[in-house]
C-alpha cells in the first residue's frame, strides 16, 4: 500500500524456524500512490518486475547489482490500473487492465499502446497469461466475466464464461493446462475448465463469508492424480480455506 517493492530471501536455518530477509527494495510509484499488482518476468528472461498502481501507471523494474532499478514508467489508464501481466512469447510486451474498462497491450520500445481492447463492460481487474500456451491470455472484470484471448489477434475473444462475481484473481494450474482457478469476490472461489470445446465452470467453493480476493493451486499436496488442492482467501473475515476438487 505504500508503493514499495521488496525482494526477500526465505531462510530456514535449523528446519524449525524461518525468516524472510530483506535483499533490496525500491519505491515503484509516486508518493501517496498505491501499488496494486505485481508480475514477474518469465523465468528464462532477464529478471524484471512489472507493477501497476492506483494512478493508472505501470512501472518496469530491473534487478541490477543488488538493487532494483526503474527501467520505465508508463501512464496506462485514466483510473486505477488494477492488473498487469507479461506476454510469454514477446520479450518486450506486457498487458494492463484498468478501471476505465480497457485491456491494453504495450511494447516497452514504443510510447503508446499497441492495442486497446474494450470488450469488458466494467473495470478490468485480473490478467493471467498461460504458463505453457504462450498465446493464451485470460482476463477478468468487475462485470463477472472471464474472456479468453489469442494474443496474436485480439479483435474478439476465443470464448467467455460468467462466474457469478467480480473477478479479482486468476491462476492457471501449473500442470493441468485446461484448469483456471478464480477468486470471484462475492461470488466465492471456483475453477473454470477451458479447452477446445470452450469454457465451463466445473467447481465452486462457497464457504467464504466475505469477498474472495486471492487464490492459488497447491498442486503437489495431494498424491491422488485426480485430486487438486486449492487455497483461497477472503478479505473482511481474514480467512484462508484449503479445499480439493476431484476430476477424472
Amino acid at each position: 500500500s505504500d508503493g514499495s517493492v521488496q525482494l526477500r530471501s526465505l531462510n530456514a536455518n535449523d528446519g524449525s524456524s524461518a525468516s524472510l530477509d530483506l535483499n533490496c527494495q525500491t519505491r515503484a510509484t509516486q508518493p501517496d500512490v498505491l501499488a496494486l499488482a505485481l508480475c514477474w518476468s518469465p523465468p528464462e528472461r532477464e529478471l524484471k518486475i512489472a507493477v501497476s498502481d492506483s494512478k493508472g501507471d505501470a512501472t518496469i523494474l530491473r534487478l541490477g547489482e543488488g538493487d532494483l532499478q526503474e527501467e520505465r514508467r508508463q501512464h496506462c489508464h485514466d483510473y486505477e490500473a488494477w492488473c498487469i501481466a507479461w506476454d510469454l512469447a514477446q520479450l518486450d510486451v506486457f498487458y494492463t487492465g484498468g478501471d476505465d474498462c480497457a485491456l491494453k497491450v504495450w511494447d516497452s520500445r514504443s510510447p503508446g499502446p499497441s492495442r486497446i481492447v474494450r470488450k469488458h463492460s466494467m473495470g478490468v481487474t485480473a490478467l493471467q497469461a498461460h504458463p505453457r500456451s504462450q498465446y493464451l491470455l485470460a482476463s477478468g472484470s468487475y462485470d463477472e466475466t472471464i474472456f479468453f484471448w489469442d494474443t496474436r489477434s485480439m479483435r474478439s475473444p476465443l470464448d467467455d464464461v460468467s462466474v457469478g462475481g467480480g473477478v479479482w484473481r486468476l491462476k492457471w494450474h501449473p500442470d493441468r493446462d485446461e484448469l483456471l482457478a478464480v477468486a470471484a469476490m462475492h461470488g466465492g472461489a471456483g475453477v473454470v475448465r477451458y479447452n477446445m470445446r470452450g469454457a465451463k465452470n466445473i467447481a465452486k467453493f462457497t464457504k467464504h463469508e466475505s469477498m474472495v480476493y486471492g487464490i492459488d493451486w497447491a498442486s503437489k499436496s495431494v498424491p491422488d492424480e485426480t485430486q487438486y488442492a486449492i487455497a483461497s482467501c477472503s478479505f473482511y473475515d481474514c480467512a484462508l480455506h484449503l479445499w480439493n476438487i476431484t476430476l477424472s
